[in-house]
């Protein structure tokens, strides 16, 4: 982590002042253990008839071959900075209702949260995320 915090106006949360989206990584794996208590603080977030319409693909450097694929997902600019970072996660939704196959019109809304509850896991743990949506989706089919 860093010392950056935010200069807010107004006082906020220390998790949420600290959070910070760098496009510099540091050569170190992430633990597992980390990582699941990361994905638990997601699927804990609120949703549209607790649907939790979202899921994550994840990729360590520990498995080249699935980083590589999911590094290739991203635009060029991304795959510049990205390659350096020790995991990348790809959030998904589906935009469907699984119990009546309605539009679920809310279901970005709710991916969105379940990636701030992420954030703030990994600020708390001492690990920076920086989001993006520079992708190119039919790419890793």
């Amino acid at each position: 982590m860093t010392d950056k915090k935010a200069s807010t106006d107004y006082p906020i949360h220390e998790l949420l002042a600290e959070r910070w989206s760098p496009y510099g990584f540091e050569d170190r794996p992430v633990a597992q253990a980390d990582l699941r208590s990361l994905f638990e603080a997601a699927r804990w977030a609120a949703s549209s008839f607790n649907e939790q319409p979202w899921s994550f693909f994840v990729a360590t450097k520990e498995n080249p071959e699935e980083f590589a694929r999911l590094l290739s997902c991203l635009v060029e600019g991304n795959q510049g900075w990205a390659k350096a970072a020790p995991v990348l996660v790809l959030g998904v939704v589906s935009l469907k209702f699984s119990r009546n196959n309605k539009d679920n019109r809310a279901a970005v809304h709710d991916l969105g949260l379940a990636a701030g509850n992420l954030v703030v896991e990994a600020t708390a743990r001492g690990l920076c995320v920086h989001q993006m949506i520079g992708i190119v989706p039919e790419q890793g089919a």
